[in-house]
């Protein structure tokens, strides 16, 4: 990823900020999904929301005296300790240079800290497919049209 793409995902994530989180999940390849806004079914069992965020390196799940959970908690344990954010809205997000770490604030008072942890992220290879952290979805991608 280069650091363009970093600046790219800088923008698109303030895109979150109000919408409410309708689903939290481990993904196929044991990253954080969190929907926001209406789910769409995808596939048997599979829904998506109209936003979400996919984080594919170190994060945790805190409020001010609390770590909740981690990346490195036992998977089947995640959801569950992520489940607060579920029907709460997403507020302020910052991310913090050089390293592109990532702080999304929830309105319950939660907030999840995204911290990517290997120089190959900051690399400027247009070749390179690591990707710590990103945001997509159907109101993120129309809205980048417009």
């Amino acid at each position: 990823m280069t650091r363009q793409a970093f600046e790219a995902q800088t923008r698109l994530v303030q895109r979150l900020t109000g919408r409410t989180c309708s689903q939290v999940a481990i993904g196929d390849n044991d990253e954080l999904v969190i929907d926001f806004g209406e789910l769409e079914q995808t596939g048997p069992g599979e829904f998506d929301g109209e936003a979400w965020l996919i984080v594919e390196c170190p994060w945790r799940l805190e409020t001010d005296t609390d770590v909740l959970c981690g990346w490195e908690n036992e998977e089947d344990e995640i959801p569950e300790k992520t489940s607060v954010l579920i029907g709460h809205q997403a507020g302020e997000a910052t991310v913090r240079r050089p390293g592109f770490d990532l702080t999304l604030r929830f309105a319950n008072g939660y907030r999840l800290r995204v911290f990517p942890d290997c120089v190959s992220y900051y690399a400027d290879d247009t070749a390179s497919l690591s990707i710590p952290w990103y945001v997509g979805g159907k109101v993120i991608t129309e809205a980048e049209k417009g």
